[in-house]
């Protein structure tokens, strides 16, 4: 079963697209320039979004292009879990 985000869970999304000479990943910090095809720069951005979850993000990867395509990468069952304990306060 694959959880759906928290609500407070932060998301980060990287586009993949075509542009004239090949393909780019954005939003991203340090330009990497332009991939020659499209599984390169999807990889690339694949890689960025996995790192994210690890870190506790939600990371989302689109994929312009004809099928459209999606890959999301979500945090692990251990963050959702500590996420849903119950905070008790004494007093």
């Amino acid at each position: 079963m694959i959880p759906l985000p928290l609500p407070t869970a932060e998301t980060c999304k990287f586009v993949v697209s075509q542009v004239r000479g090949g393909w780019r990943v954005s939003p991203h910090g340090d330009d990497p320039g332009r991939f020659a095809d499209q599984d390169q720069a999807t990889a690339f951005a694949c890689r960025l979004a996995r790192d994210r979850a690890q870190s506790g993000a939600v990371g989302l990867v689109i994929v312009q292009s004809n099928p459209e395509e999606v890959h999301g990468f979500f945090p692990g069952q251990a963050d959702y879990a500590a996420a849903r304990r119950p905070h008790l306060v004494s007093g």
